[in-house]
């Protein structure tokens, strides 16, 4: 007599897609929404932080955030943010919004959990939602690793 499950809430971004092997199939077999938060990999998506490079004073990464700093913060990581920044130059979006739009791209996402610390931000990742991808745009950045 309870009422079912109708979505799950995980981390999902260009930089996190475990759940595309197991829980994402379930899903959507089961009929299951997708909300993810961090799209944007803590801010790593948006091409703030550079390879090879001390993080700008005021950011997330400056502050040594224990969680990104494990989770995030790694070399290939780094270099898919600027893979990210040149595809979404290319499309003249910005890489926050390519890299939401990509998120939001995929079927089993009804939303998307974006965290904002200024009005200008939000407007940026809202944006997102009006984005449209090819399907080239979801597979030049498939083959990164998971």
């Amino acid at each position: 007599g309870l009422n079912p499950f109708i979505s799950c809430q995980d981390e999902y971004s260009l930089l996190v897609r475990g759940i595309e092997r197991d829980l994402v199939p379930a899903m959507q077999a089961y009929g299951l929404g997708l909300l993810p938060y961090f799209p944007l990999a803590s801010g790593l998506l948006t091409g703030k932080y550079k390879p090879d490079a001390a993080p700008a004073e005021g950011t997330r990464a400056s502050r040594n955030d224990r969680r990104m700093m494990q989770t995030e913060w790694r070399k290939e990581s780094l270099q898919m943010a600027q893979d990210v920044v040149a595809h979404a130059k290319q499309k003249g979006v910005t890489p926050g919004q390519f890299a939401t739009a990509w998120v939001l791209a995929n079927p089993a996402v009804t939303g998307a959990i974006v965290g904002a610390r200024r009005p200008g931000q939000l407007a940026d990742v809202a944006a997102a939602a009006r984005l449209a991808l090819a399907a080239t745009d979801l597979e030049i950045l498939a083959a990164e690793p998971v």
